[in-house]
């Protein structure tokens, strides 16, 4: 809130309940910061007063900026209450500002709840306090409005509903709120009820409109029940299939009364899904699935019993035994030893530091922290050692905890000893300033912060326990103690938090108790805050949206992806669509979809417009897309598809997709089993996967030892396998028997269309990943030992580094350490030890042996040497420590060796880090399409070096590299922009200083799939057509999908051919459309059949493609066919040409082997500028379709029969020289015998196609083959479907004879602003008549009676044509009157 010279911002609002009175009094806490617009003012004083005069409020003295924490006590006698804030600056002007609060009574509050739309929606899973963990529900918005505070709480239907109410957003006087609805017992469904609400009053109030289910009975379920893995704390427990009536099942949502519904499949009307449940036991689950129509179908299924698959001994979870308060030389540390069996360890040991902080370490991956493991016999002996590095000034009480034997969860303290310097002052903000908003939700902020002893470690986030920035971000120049930092701030799907702190390596925490992207407080103890100049844009909800629909919808995804894009706008004027402004649009699919993927919003500068361009997967199940969309800094709710449904647009928020055959399940395995071999010692693990749609594409396994942790990974793939179901097998040796369980580790199976399952031992499985042996049991393999091993454990005899100190912000070769290890005796075949590096805050970094040790025979040593690259600025500036563990005998026992342990040993266990030089280096980029344009990269110091630029290496096919310097765009050294050119291959960017390339970063562009891309051909989706009036451009009216306009069809045809239509296994007659094919037959009398051809070669110049048939024997030949785009005429109102537009320069811009893209710009050669100006550009692809195939294009099904040519046509914005014309693209199409001197005859022939796809069709036939192509008589117009005339074009010359048939055809397209988009496609066609138009003289000669017959034919046809024109230049004056009046109607129009 800004008035005059003064600024005010409210943060920690009173919560709802403080309005309510209790014993007849309210109070309500206000916290806000003042601060002066000008930096050379500051705040003097600040009064608070209340109108009712009742008592006054402290005066608070002021500061550049002050904060002001207030407390307003108020009782139901003044239940509305304004006080005033009143602000002096140094510069003695005076600003006031004014707060109403209130203090409410129950039963006296009056508010309106507003339903803009009935219908509920489904939100997923929707988390309570249950014994189920999670379950399903309804939901929908409603809107509070009102002069009193957001104090709507409950919302209730009935005793048998539960439901819980979420704010979405605040505008003015008014609140959203998201109710979500759910079944309170198993018992109770969404059985027909009426919806009611609960305010605080206790009054229930009826909806304005009310919304109810209708459930309908269905019996046709079936059911495979499956066992929940091992602690698996979301249990798919049955598979279910539904078998729908076909004109029944439509889009729909599953919920499950007893947990969660994830539909997984289809086929056809046969619905397959997934039912989790969260506890064991035994239930009579609800599944209720409700369509569109808003009916409900209720399905009761059986009995369920649900018990764990099968159980493992955890042993000993984490017994204490001694620890270690300090090494007693620098660098500081804190040891302890845990004994434990560790096979399925699940607790991590939890750390308290004395700022505040939270760290956890996990010992699930083995063999970490394993320091002695001895398996013989009967006894097992494990001994856990953990050791933390602590900064040499931290001083106060360091705690941890961890789940034991005695249940030791309580922290236990640990009193750190007092160091030699005491360091008891937090770090001081010296400036804080955001430097740019780079765009994607990502700001460049840059802080300086000063601490004198210890020195500044880090700043995280107290509510999340995460690092947002730490002394790795210093910039060159500065110290721990005093220097600059810069990083960057991503706010995109995560909300701004709320309480955070600075902190020195000693342990102290300068808190802020308010998001730091607003203000941050700068000293300890003081009133002294900095403003930070966080970008402001406008707050946004629900409410704000106008416009928002899918470019395409109803989008069939059989086999293939598709790429679409999503369109929205603000309300109000351009303030509101900052280009600036980017939402996070993240892609879910379904609750139940693994991998979810975010895309950022870009501005449209031509449609005015923000867009999400994103990229749905092949083979979804027939549902409506679940997303989400995140509004920014500003507000931290993330709104999904069901908002947007039941507030924005229903339609128009809603993206349905289908398949076929949808298929959303990943890989399962079928069955397991483990075999051995008489006298082999090899184990045998086999499994059988499946996949029943997809296919199973690879997959990674690992099995384990229970006892000697051994580990054994496989990856496998199903070349050379079937891919709906096979065997694999895994082999590992046993030669060293101990008694003890093998067992699955991990396991992960990937489908072709990337869908996966995963299972880790040990580790939680969260939905909504699905277990790959849910379908099978997931038993392990326990060997049975006749002789016990011995008790055997190996040694360290050395252990060096070189080198023992490092620049850790130097280049990678001042980074890089060798670590060499000696083992006395002999380490178990294929087991190598791990080196972990840990630093200040229990960060561990595995550095993985990756060479078998060399074996002295003489010594009886194994010697280990490993090289590493020390991550950037990782323990600065008080060292690394080290740890080795993973030494393992050829017995199963184990040696590891902390650095506690290691320093005993009198070897290194530190590796120095006293220097941060602050090396410039590029570390990532934003992505980039081939189009080039903006291109963002990130890093560290990437501007610092003087005589320093920047270069872009560009490859060039069959030729040198090509070079060039470019200017940047700096952020603080840790983000530079630059323009790129357009490329579909990887070019590097340098950074060059001093002729010396300091970095460099390799760039892979990806292909912009938004135009039509040939490498994934996706079918054209199904427009769903809306009776609002047809608009220009999208800019004015949203519409989901392009609209429809009444288009051309087809004149009923008379059935022909003998027998009629080709006969019942070639088509059928019917009536008022004619014969109607069955595929391969097609044409008007069914005669003529599609022939399977090759693909044709990719034309590298042009899309002219050649559809060649060759054939063997003495009466073959070889057909060429010929399809062309030839120019782009534009014609006028009386069809004359106006101008026309020759096809010469065309850029092919990616191919495969079937499919390809072509680009060329119309130049417009007569302007006044002396220059070739683009006046629009036309996009080609062609699409090979090798079997047959339903697609959909501009609201109409096409079958795609074998070996067809689909053309697909963009042309953008066309400047027409007036409204009344029309544009025409030519395309010429031959058909040709190689072989002239045969005895031939070719025809061809035009006309309306009889398969109800309201076509044209052309054959141009030589003998008994024919070139085949179609003509669809509409197209997608200005996003609007429309009728398009095709015609033979008789103006232009083609080349006609006995051997060859030619045609042009003109595609007539009505005046439009934006775009078109137009598809024909083309076929080779076997007829079961030959050609007899024009034929090879020498084939026959006419008899006197024919030529006789001609002659007639010729003379009446003369005569007819005479009278017609007689009568034409009778009237010739009348027609061309009412073409002028035409004219002077429109430039009536165009003078106004």
């Amino acid at each position: 809130m800004i008035i005059g010279d003064v600024s005010i911002k409210y943060y920690g609002e009173p919560l709802p309940d403080d309005y309510i009175a209790l014993s007849g009094s309210c109070i309500q806490r206000f916290q806000f910061i003042a601060f002066p617009n000008n930096k050379n003012y500051s705040i003097k004083t600040i009064h608070i007063f209340r109108e009712d005069n009742l008592y006054s409020i402290s005066e608070y003295p002021g500061n550049f900026a002050s904060n002001v924490d207030l407390w307003i006590f108020s009782n139901t006698s003044t239940p509305n209450t304004t006080f005033t804030i009143s602000i002096s600056d140094s510069n003695n002007q005076i600003s006031n500002f004014s707060r109403t609060t209130y203090c409410l009574e129950l039963g006296k509050s009056e508010f309106t709840l507003k339903f803009k739309d009935s219908k509920l929606y489904s939100n997923g899973i929707i988390s309570k306090d249950s014994e189920f963990g999670i379950t399903s529900g309804l939901v929908m918005v409603v809107e509070f409005i009102g002069g009193i505070p957001p104090i709507f709480k409950s919302f209730s239907t009935n005793t048998t509903f539960e439901s819980i109410v979420k704010p979405l957003g605040k505008k003015g006087t008014s609140t959203l709120y998201e109710i979500s609805i759910f079944p309170e017992t198993p018992q109770n469904a969404y059985d027909g009820f009426t919806l009611s609400y609960r305010t605080n009053s206790n009054n229930d109030k009826f909806l304005e409109t009310t919304s109810s289910l209708n459930p309908m009975t269905y019996s046709n379920l079936v059911k495979d029940s499956y066992q929940p893995g091992l602690s698996s704390k979301n249990n798919i427990i049955a598979r279910n299939y539904i078998d729908f009536p076909s004109n029944t099942y439509s889009y729909g949502l599953f919920v499950g009364i007893d947990g969660y519904i994830f539909q997984v499949s289809n086929f056809g009307p046969k619905i397959g899904f997934l039912l989790y449940i969260n506890k064991y036991g035994s239930f009579s689950p609800k599944v209720i699935f409700s369509n569109d129509s808003q009916q409900t179908l209720v399905l009761r299924s059986t009995s369920l019993t649900i018990t764990p698959s099968f159980d493992i001994s955890n042993g000993t979870e984490l017994a204490y035994i001694f620890q270690d308060d300090a090494f007693g030389t620098a660098p500081k540390g804190f040891s302890a030893i845990l004994i434990r069996e560790p096979g399925l360890l699940k607790t991590p040991v939890t750390f308290y530091y004395p700022c505040g902080l939270k760290r956890q370490i996990d010992f699930n991956q083995y063999p970490f922290g394993l320091r002695e493991g001895i398996v013989s016999g009967s006894t097992n002996y494990f001994k856990i050692m953990f050791t933390i590095k602590l900064s040499n000034y931290m001083n106060g009480i360091f705690q941890y905890s961890f789940n034991s034997t005695t249940n030791q969860q309580t922290p236990l303290s640990v009193k750190l000893p007092t160091p030699s310097i005491i360091d008891i002052q937090p770090p001081v903000i010296v400036s804080a300033i955001v430097v740019g908003d780079i765009g994607r939700m990502k700001l460049v902020i840059q802080m300086t912060v000063a601490d004198d002893i210890s020195g500044f470690s880090a700043f995280v986030c107290l509510d999340t326990n995460e690092i947002i920035f730490d002394y790795k971000n210093l910039m060159h120049g500065g110290s721990v103690n005093n220097g600059t930092y810069s990083f960057i701030y991503d706010y995109g799907f995560k909300s701004v938090c709320e309480k955070s702190a600075f902190l020195d390596f000693a342990g102290n925490s300068l808190v802020q108790n308010q998001p730091f992207t607003d203000f941050i407080k700068s000293i300890n103890g003081s009133n002294e805050y900095i403003i930070m100049n966080t970008p402001s844009y406008q707050i946004k909800t629900l409410s704000d949206f106008d416009q928002f629909y899918f470019a395409f919808n109803n989008i069939n995804l059989t086999n293939q992806g598709f790429y679409n894009t999503l369109y929205f706008k603000f309300k109000g004027d351009n303030n509101n669509n900052d280009p600036n402004y980017c939402i996070k649009f993240r892609l879910a699919i379904t609750n139940g979809y693994p991998n979810p993927i975010d895309y950022d919003s870009i501005w449209d500068i031509n449609l005015q417009m923000y867009k999400v361009e994103f990229y749905l997967p092949p083979n979804l199940s027939k549902i409506n897309i679940l997303y989400y969309i995140y509004l920014g800094l500003d507000y931290d709710t993330q709104y999904s598809t069901s908002h947007f449904q039941s507030w924005v647009s229903s339609t128009n928020a809603t993206l349905s997709v289908y398949s076929n055959i949808g298929d959303m399940m990943p890989p399962l395995v079928d069955s397991a089993s483990y075999s051995t071999l008489p006298g082999d010692s090899n184990l045998t693990y086999s499994i059988v996967v499946s996949d029943d749609h997809n296919g199973f594409d690879y997959g990674e396994i690992s099995l384990i030892g229970s006892k000697d942790f051994i580990q054994w990974n496989f990856t496998f793939s199903s070349e050379n396998k079937n891919p709906l179901s096979d065997i694999y097998s895994f082999t590992i040796p046993t030669q060293y028997c101990i008694n003890q369980t093998i067992l699955v580790y991990h396991l992960k199976l990937v489908d072709k269309m990337g869908v996966f399952s995963e299972f880790t031992l040990g580790k939680q499985q969260t939905f909504p990943i699905i277990d790959p042996f849910v379908t099978s049991r997931n038993t392990g393999y326990k060997t049975d030992c006749e002789n016990s091993a011995v008790s055997y454990i190996l040694a360290l005899s050395n252990f060096t580094l070189s080198p023992k100190s490092i620049d850790v912000g130097g280049p990678d070769s001042s980074r890089t350490v060798t670590f060499t290890m000696v083992v006395n005796g002999t380490v178990r075949l294929g087991t190598k030890p791990i080196i972990y590096l840990g630093d200040t805050y229990a960060n561990y970094i595995s550095v993985p042996v990756l060479a078998d040790g060399i074996f002295d025979q003489i010594l009886n040593t194994t010697t280990f040497t490993v090289s590493t690259i020390i991550p950037y600025g990782f323990g600065y500036p008080e060292g690394i420590l080290l740890n080795v563990f993973g030494i393992q005998s050829p017995y199963s026992t184990f040696r590891g060796y902390s650095s506690l342990d290691l320093r005993d040993s009198q070897f290194t266990y530190t590796l120095l880090t006293p220097t941060f030089s602050s090396y410039p280096k590029m570390t990532s980029y934003l992505p980039i399409s081939s189009n080039g344009g903006e291109l963002t990269i990130f890093g560290r110091e990437l501007s610092t070096l003087k005589n320093s630029f920047y270069r872009i290496i560009y490859s060039l096919d069959g030729g040198l590299p090509s070079i060039s310097n470019v200017n940047v765009k700096d952020f603080s050294n840790v983000v530079i922009k630059l323009n790129v050119s357009s490329t579909i291959d990887p070019f590097t960017v340098e950074y060059v200083a001093q002729s010396s390339v300091i970095d460099s970063i390799t760039i892979h562009p990806y292909i912009d799939h938004w135009n039509p891309n040939p490498i994934t051909p996706t079918p054209t989706p199904t427009p769903t057509p809306t009776p609002t009036t047809p608009t220009k451009t999208p800019t004015t009216t949203p519409t989901t999908t392009p609209t429809t306009t009444p288009t051309t069809t087809n004149p009923p045809q008379i059935c022909g051919g003998n027998p009629q239509c080709g006969g019942e296994t070639k088509g059928k007659c019917v009536n008022g459309v004619g014969c109607v094919c069955i595929s391969p037959w097609i044409g008007s009398e069914c005669q003529s059949k599609i022939i399977t051809i090759p693909p044709p070669a990719i034309n590298p110049t042009e899309p002219t493609q050649n559809l060649t048939l060759d054939s063997t024997g003495t009466n073959e030949f070889t057909l060429v066919s010929l399809v062309s785009l030839i120019s782009l005429r534009e014609l006028n109102f009386n069809n004359q040409l106006v101008r026309s537009f020759r096809f010469d320069k065309w850029k092919l811009i990616s191919n495969t082997s079937t499919d390809s893209y072509y680009i060329t710009d119309i130049l417009d050669s007569n302007n006044n500028n002396n220059n070739n100006s683009i006046i629009c550009s036309v996009n080609v692809s062609t699409i090979w379709y090798q079997t047959l195939t339903d697609i959909e294009f501009a609201g109409q099904k096409l079958t795609m029969n074998p070996s067809t040519l689909k053309y697909n046509i963009n042309i953008t914005s066309f400047p027409f020289k007036n409204e009344l014309n029309t544009l025409q693209l030519v395309m010429s199409a031959t058909a040709r015998s190689s072989s002239p001197n045969d005895d031939q005859c070719s025809s061809n022939e035009f006309g309306d196609t009889t398969s109800d796809d309201n076509s044209n069709y052309l054959q141009l036939s030589v003998n008994q083959h024919s070139l085949y192509g179609r003509f669809i008589k509409r197209g997608i117009v200005d996003n609007q479907i429309r009728s398009i005339g095709n015609e033979v074009l008789t103006d232009l010359s083609s080349e006609n004879s006995y051997y060859i048939s030619q045609s042009y055809i003109g595609i007539n397209i009505p005046n439009y602003k934006q775009s078109i988009q137009l598809d024909p496609d083309f076929s080779v066609l076997l007829d079961q008549t030959s050609a007899s138009s024009i034929c090879d003289e020498r084939k026959s000669k006419l008899s006197k009676g024919a030529i006789i017959g001609i002659v007639i034919g010729c003379v009446a046809f003369v005569t007819i044509f005479v009278v017609i024109l007689a009568l034409f230049l009778k009237n010739r004056y009348f027609f061309k009157r009412m073409q002028l009046n035409v004219i002077k109607l429109v430039k009536k129009k165009n003078n106004k």
